[in-house]
């Protein structure tokens, strides 16, 4: 459609003026009229539904790694030569180095002089000061997740810390091990703070394998341990998420106006 100024024009006081302004308001209508999107939309590759999540070298060669030492196939002070673990995953130096310094920060790794580097050695003050360290932050991951639970959600951490108190009650460093984590991982996964749950699944991850490294020097101060799975349990039967907290944080060592545990015993 062409539209013309002069039938605008149907009398003679109408102002030349007038009738260009309306002439290029038409035009601008028409001009929306025929807006062809399609020409001005970013192209999208057909069959693409999603875009794929590529994870750096780095990423990849960092959680390979600490698996790795998770798992114990690299043992405690066991030296990590950067060309085999080159060799092993596939990828060049620079990847390596950049996953070692983040594990280092972990404490899963220590860096040495002239690139070696060793799986981490914990000694005691590492072991209490980690858990402490972990203590407080379960203890918010707790207060903050105990009011939030459904029944059949507060019954399946209930179970879970049977599990615990059962390792405990038959002296088992493994089982109580083993037992601890799982509660810990759900416990992170309930947490709607994912800055606090991130955290602490971080420090938990390291403490963990602290404590696993030193199981054969370090024997639990099982009465306390099992306290503290007691009164935890009570609290979150009770959806009491104070008494949950403090109970977990007393199985950490955190200082109390209650009661003074006894830490564990070193070889």
């Amino acid at each position: 459609m062409i539209f013309n100024s002069n039938r605008l024009l149907r009398s003679s006081f109408v102002s030349a003026s007038r009738v260009e302004r309306v002439a290029d308001a038409l035009a601008r209508v028409w001009a929306v009229l025929h807006f062809n999107r399609s020409e001005f939309l970013m192209p999208v590759p057909s069959g693409s539904s999603s875009p794929t999540v590529r994870r750096l070298l780095r990423d990849q060669a960092r959680d390979a790694i600490r698996d790795a030492i998770l798992r114990g196939d690299f043992q405690p002070g066991e030296q990590l030569d950067d060309a085999e673990l080159q060799k092993w995953l596939g990828v060049s130096r620079s990847p390596i180095r950049n996953a070692l310094i983040q594990l280092q920060e972990e404490r899963l790794v220590v860096i040495a002089a002239q690139s070696k580097t060793r799986v981490f050695s914990p000694d005691i003050e590492d072991v209490e000061e980690g858990m402490q360290t972990l203590g407080s932050l379960v203890g918010g991951v707790v207060r903050v997740v105990v009011p939030l639970l459904t029944k059949q959600w507060r019954e399946e951490f209930i179970a879970l810390i049977e599990r615990a108190v059962a390792a405990v009650q038959l002296r088992d460093p493994n089982a109580h091990l083993s037992a601890g984590r799982e509660f810990h991982e759900e416990l992170f996964r309930a947490c709607p703070n994912s800055t606090l749950a991130a955290l602490a699944g971080r420090t938990s991850t390291t403490v963990l394998f602290h404590l696993q490294a030193t199981l054969d020097r370090r024997t639990p101060n099982w009465s306390l341990l099992e306290s503290s799975w007691l009164r935890t349990r009570r609290g979150f039967e009770l959806g009491d998420n104070v008494l949950a907290q403090l109970a977990l944080e007393e199985q950490f060592r955190l200082p109390s106006s209650e009661r003074s545990w006894a830490p564990a015993n070193w070889d």
